[in-house]
């Protein structure tokens, strides 16, 4: 079977506390009290993962498995973690089990960040990304000390974003009745460096706690279904798709896309994870959350 890349997309998987300040170069943040707008919700969330249902190639004939994200203001920084297993069986019967795990730090300015993902293949360690980026400034460029896969620098241009401070700008630009949101960003394991990331923003829609209940998948315990309306009923939500292309890219086709439904307090739903060939399909299921530091 073929390695499956679920990389560690941050987008609609992790949120931020701070706003972005404006959308000009520079990571330049402002501490803002929206009293229209919820703050960023500590938490941690299990989705169900399947193969989703749409056209696919046929090299993946069934996929189980689960996700599990946890994001967590700190007083110096933001803290988030994900691991994705599952199982998957392709068209000739080829069963495998793929392990991600990812984890990384960014500080409350933006300026700095720390990451670490590692992908075991049937318990084989297939990759392994691991390594710190900083700016001096926030009008100037940066730099990134890649430790795995290989020893590198890369240098950073201003206005290239950590993936946090994408996710908050991106919320921040639904709120503010954007379409189109594009920036570079940094995440560690982008074989050009850092992407290219465009994200198209669907009309805002609220709907009320009996509204999410009966939204959410029959079946379920019915203590899930409480934690998750209880964090997400009575908030404005944005359909969105994140697009990411590598600097290099001549045919115009995304390296990966992932569509999903972001709430108003940085909590994401109905993933779809689209590899071209097929499409991974993540079910939010429970939400645990966390209280905000008192610092």
């Amino acid at each position: 079977m073929n390695r499956i890349w679920i990389k560690r997309q941050a987008c609609g998987l992790f949120s931020v506390l701070i706003l972005l300040a404006g959308d000009g170069a520079g990571n330049t943040w402002a501490v803002e009290a929206l009293a229209a707008h919820p703050p960023m919700l500590s938490h941690r969330a299990i989705y169900n993962v399947s193969l989703a249902d749409r056209q696919n190639s046929g090299q993946v004939s069934s996929v189980q498995g689960r996700m599990v994200t946890q994001w967590q203001e700190t007083c110096d920084g933001l803290i988030s973690e994900q691991r994705i297993v599952t199982d998957m069986l392709d068209e000739t019967g080829e069963k495998s089990l793929s392990d991600i795990s990812a984890s990384s730090w960014e500080s409350l300015d933006g300026l700095r960040f720390r990451f670490s993902m590692r992908q075991r293949l049937d318990n084989r360690l297939v990759a392994e990304y691991d390594g710190n980026a900083e700016y001096a400034s926030a009008l100037g460029q940066g730099k990134a000390i890649m430790r795995k896969p290989v020893e590198k620098e890369v240098i950073l241009p201003a206005g290239v974003l950590f993936p946090s401070g994408y996710l908050q700008a991106l919320l921040d630009a639904a709120r503010g009745g954007r379409k189109i949101f594009a920036r570079q960003v940094f995440d560690g394991t982008s074989e050009s460096d850092y992407y290219e990331v465009v994200s198209s923003i669907g009309a805002g829609t609220t709907i009320s706690a009996a509204g999410q209940a009966e939204k959410e998948q029959k079946g379920q315990n019915p203590a899930e279904h409480n934690s998750v309306s209880g964090a997400v009923s009575g908030l404005t939500w944005w359909p969105v798709q994140v697009s990411y292309y590598g600097l290099e890219q001549n045919e115009g086709l995304p390296e990966f896309e992932m569509a999903f439904r972001l709430y108003d307090n940085g909590v994401s739903s109905d993933l779809i994870l689209d590899y071209g060939a097929f499409a991974l399909y993540a079910s939010l299921s429970r939400i645990e959350t966390y209280k905000r530091p008192d610092c």
